[in-house]
């Protein structure tokens, strides 16, 4: 229990140093949103975070969701990774230090609008840890995760982007933590859309079989990201942050060990692998549009994740 509880203090109350993450915001923006937060209240959390970042930054937020006349997003969630950060810049540079402490709460309240809650995710990370439930990480957050909607999906994708408008120098451990936390709800919402039978929680080899090369592509990128991550976010050696970073790096090791003669074959081992199920043998298995070995290193290195 204890371990649980300094898990999730560590999500919500913490950077590198110990110091409380919203010790340097203006106290009634940081106190209002995180209340709006711990209410299920994502909108009114972003209105005053938004209103405190200015119009610049409202005017991109607000830009996320247009599309152009053949129905496809009009920025990428590079777009938004690149201009937001340029904004962050900015308003750092007038002497603005609070922005990024700022920004990140508006990463935490994005996600929780689109129904994917930090605190939710650490809370069944961390309980999902040791024994034979490691091997069933993946599945193990479906009961935290929204339908695997496009628009729950794109939202999720939406607030990695604006986590990562932060240079790597102005992360603190429990934003690095962030990352790592939305990357393993992108990975598993992305199994999750495999599910065509979502009551019962489960995936089926034929399930995973259907795993798209776009998808599998995303997978491998999301995991890397994950575990990355959570190595810089493990503020001891010991605790529940220890453990989630064992999680994910066991993860890692396992999808880089699963054979597969391309990339999209491999992650479908991985996952039939890591689901406990038992491993069919895919050499006749039927898998189109494979993706090339340049076009998946092109993914990995571009993918705002």
């Amino acid at each position: 229990m204890i371990k649980l509880l300094s898990f999730v203090f560590l999500v919500f109350m913490i950077q590198a140093c110990g110091e409380d993450l919203y010790s340097q915001l203006n106290p009634n923006v940081a106190e209002k949103a995180v209340k709006y937060l711990e209410k299920q209240e994502p909108d009114n959390a972003i209105d005053i975070l938004l209103d405190e970042l200015g119009e610049n930054v409202t005017d991109l937020y607000k830009s996320f969701r247009r599309k152009n006349s053949s129905g496809a997003f009009i920025l990428s969630s590079l777009d938004i990774t690149s201009n937001l950060k340029n904004e962050v810049e900015k308003l750092i540079n007038q002497g603005k230090s609070e922005t990024t402490e700022l920004i990140s709460v508006l990463s935490a309240a994005h996600s929780q609008k689109y129904g994917v809650d930090p605190f939710d995710i650490a809370l069944k990370l961390a309980t999902s840890g040791g024994g034979e439930s490691e091997g069933s990480a993946i599945m193990a957050l479906y009961p935290a995760l929204p339908d695997p909607t496009k628009g729950n999906k794109r939202g999720l994708t939406e607030a990695i982007a604006i986590l990562n408008a932060l240079s790597p120098s102005r992360l603190s451990s429990a934003d690095s933590f962030k990352v790592s936390l939305l990357s393993m709800a992108n990975m598993s919402l992305t199994t999750k859309a495999l599910d065509t039978n979502p009551t019962d929680g489960t995936l089926s080899v034929e399930e995973i079989l259907d795993l798209s090369a776009d998808d599998a592509e995303t997978i491998l990128t999301l995991i890397l990201t994950a575990a990355e991550a959570s190595l810089n976010s493990a503020l001891e050696e010991e605790g529940a942050d220890a453990d989630s970073s064992q999680i994910m790096a066991e993860l890692k090791n396992q999808l880089q060990e699963s054979s597969g003669a391309s990339t999209t074959e491999q992650v479908q081992n991985f996952i039939i692998e890591a689901s406990n199920l038992e491993n069919p043998d895919t050499e006749d298995a039927s898998i189109e549009d494979l993706p090339s070995e340049e076009s998946i290193d092109d993914a990995i290195s571009s993918q705002s994740l």
